[in-house]
């Protein structure tokens, strides 16, 4: 009976929400949004695998500098714990990126996308998860993007910039938790409907 009630007062102490910064100095930039989106006290941030504990839900990995060498190496320490334990892995921004490199994929290369039309592939992960797939009309813009032939091999485009032929969002291929998109999901920011599912399905 007594261990039954301290599982379960550590239980709900665990924080189900893990986030990686690609650059630590990115925390407070993105400490408010998180707080908004996932809500105060759900999440943390974790910066190397022995923070991984097992019982979590998602690994989210976010950002807007790329990795250094050296956050590279952690990342993948804790990539590789958080595929062991099961958890979701989302990507967003940088970390879409990050995802597609630590899958064998090219690095991004500069060039700006303004706001644009995408398409949302049928049956894929995303369209599952945001309720809809086709045309989709998007105001953001990104510094960096990556062409459809340097996506890695284990990884599907779920959605495609019409006008530029970039990919917006990919997912591991078969029934494996992990997506990436490039969009700025976190906050206020708008986007069209049934993109905020995303933070549901982190959360669930």
């Amino acid at each position: 009976m007594v261990w039954n009630i301290v599982y379960s007062i550590l239980i709900n102490e665990i924080i189900m929400i893990l986030v990686y910064l690609s650059d630590p100095s990115e925390k407070l930039i993105y400490f408010k949004e998180l707080n908004l989106s996932l809500g105060l006290k759900n999440w943390k941030i974790i910066d190397d695998e022995k923070s991984v504990i097992g019982v979590e839900n998602s690994l989210i990995i976010i950002g807007r500098n790329r990795l250094s060498k050296e956050r590279k190496k952690r990342f993948k320490k804790i990539f590789d714990k958080a595929i062991k334990n099961n958890l979701k892995i989302i990507g967003m921004e940088q970390g879409m990126f990050i995802i597609n490199e630590i899958f064998g994929g090219e690095k991004p290369f500069k060039t700006i996308s303004q706001g644009h039309e995408m398409f949302i592939g049928l049956g894929t992960k995303l369209a599952s998860i945001i309720g809809g797939s086709g045309n989709v009309k998007v105001i953001f813009s990104s510094p960096e993007n990556i062409k459809i032939n340097h996506k890695a091999d284990k990884l599907m485009a779920s959605a495609i910039n019409i006008n530029t032929g970039f990919i917006e969002a990919i997912e591991l291929k078969g029934e494996g938790e992990i997506l990436g998109v490039l969009w700025p999901v976190l906050g206020n920011k708008k986007l069209p409907n049934g993109f905020e599912n995303i933070i549901n399905y982190i959360v669930d």
